[in-house]
């Protein structure tokens, strides 16, 4: 009896934990997202960009997302662990010669891979979040902010 009663107890748990991280993930898939505040060690970013979170399953496929600044488009991967209280953002742009930002798309790609880590969840709310850390890859030791707002 204690058994099953542990099992059950065990599987709420693991579908509660799964339910969450679901819930974070449908909030941002298929959603284009405002940056309303880009800081790096305490310095605001003057021009933010864009971001759009594909429509994904995360338990089925890797989600995909694009920083999006004018024509300049620069690909990143993304998810949501530990229940939803942690998000890895992660570059995934890889220059093809064919550019159709230029420098603007050159900028954007070096500031996807520059933000690459896995940030805390600090906020996570329908219409706006916010995420921060202090470990990535162009900006380790650093705090960077991110906070964001579904247009």
């Amino acid at each position: 009896m204690k058994t099953t009663i542990y099992t059950l107890l065990a599987a709420i748990v693991l579908l509660t934990a799964c339910n969450k991280t679901k819930v974070s993930s449908k909030r941002l898939a298929g959603e284009h997202w405002k940056v309303v505040k880009l800081t790096i060690g305490g310095t605001a970013a003057t021009e933010l960009p864009e971001l759009h979170f594909s429509d994904c399953d995360p338990y089925e496929e890797v989600c995909k997302g694009e920083w999006e600044k004018g024509e300049a488009h620069a690909e990143f991967a993304w998810g949501f662990t530990e229940k939803g209280k942690k998000i890895t953002l992660s570059n995934q742009y890889s220059s093809d010669g064919h550019a159709h930002g230029g420098h603007e798309e050159e900028e954007l790609a070096e500031l996807s891979e520059n933000l690459s880590g896995v940030y805390d969840v600090v906020s996570s709310g329908r219409k706006s979040m916010e995420f921060k850390c202090s470990s990535t890859v162009g900006y380790a030791g650093q705090e960077v902010v991110l906070q964001i707002e579904k247009e």
